[in-house]
């Protein structure tokens, strides 16, 4: 081999490991002799993975992506017009008017809160910077990535975007909603032979938009889209099979 950079035409591609594109690539380097190397996309096979592991648990998983995708989405609807987002930064307003570090509504969230962000509520000082890191929450001023359900990149995006304020969005939500409208968390689960397409249309017809939207933000289901949405996912799937969900919610909470 010279010692000196030699130029030399090489093709190097990046596969999928798709069958056209396997034999493409077998076709040009084994047949023609060409100079080609083909590399796979490590990514591309466990996006692959996990999609097909959705269907698996009576598709409670399919559940968890349909739902988060609405949470993710509500800035753009109804029908794309953007009226949710315009409600949204209305009643961030509204609980910052009413609301103070010191309100009771506040203190109901704030180990809720200081656990998920993994900051100390101990001090005045300590509660007001979580209080104001909820005024701070991006979704409420912003219309955000925009979820398909087809691209996994952009699920993916939304909940690293939008993931971080579920708790202190599901907050403000509840400080603007009348007593009777304020669902309490009865869990996230799905019976078996349950389509959870028909599912969420199902509900969709007793009506939408942010009300809506807060009766969806379980705690289960924010620790399924996390565990589906991280690059921990086999630490907390291992853990969700052996110890179940209970467990794994915990470790999810505890993450950051």
């Amino acid at each position: 081999m010279p010692l000196a950079k030699v130029p030399a035409p090489l093709l190097v591609l990046e596969l999928d490991q798709g069958q056209i594109g396997c034999a493409g690539a077998a076709f040009l380097i084994h047949h023609m002799h060409m100079m080609v190397i083909a590399r796979f996309d490590k990514i591309h096979r466990l996006v692959r993975d996990l999609k097909l592991a959705e269907n698996c648990c009576k598709k409670i998983w399919v559940k968890a992506k349909l739902w988060s995708a609405y949470l993710f989405s509500i800035n753009k609807r109804p029908f794309g017009s953007g009226a949710n987002a315009i409600e949204k930064e209305q009643w961030m307003n509204m609980f910052a008017m009413q609301y103070t570090a010191d309100s009771a509504l506040f203190w109901k969230h704030l180990p809720t809160l200081a656990l998920h962000w993994d900051m100390p509520s101990n001090t005045r000082e300590e509660r007001e910077a979580i209080f104001q890191r909820v005024l701070e929450s991006p979704s409420f001023s912003k219309h955000m990535s925009h979820p398909k359900l087809s691209n996994w990149f952009a699920w993916n995006k939304c909940a690293h975007e939008q993931l971080d304020e579920f708790f202190a969005g599901r907050m403000v939500y509840e400080s603007q909603l009348d007593t009777e409208v304020r669902d309490p968390d009865t869990g996230f689960g799905i019976s078996a032979g349950v389509d959870p397409r028909k599912e969420l249309q199902a509900i969709l017809k007793g009506g939408g938009g942010l009300k809506l939207a807060y009766k969806l933000m379980k705690d289960d289901l924010y620790a399924h889209v996390k565990i589906m949405s991280t690059y921990k996912f086999h630490t907390y799937f291992f853990i969700f099979a052996m110890e179940g969900s209970a467990a794994a919610i915990k470790a999810v909470l505890h993450s950051n």
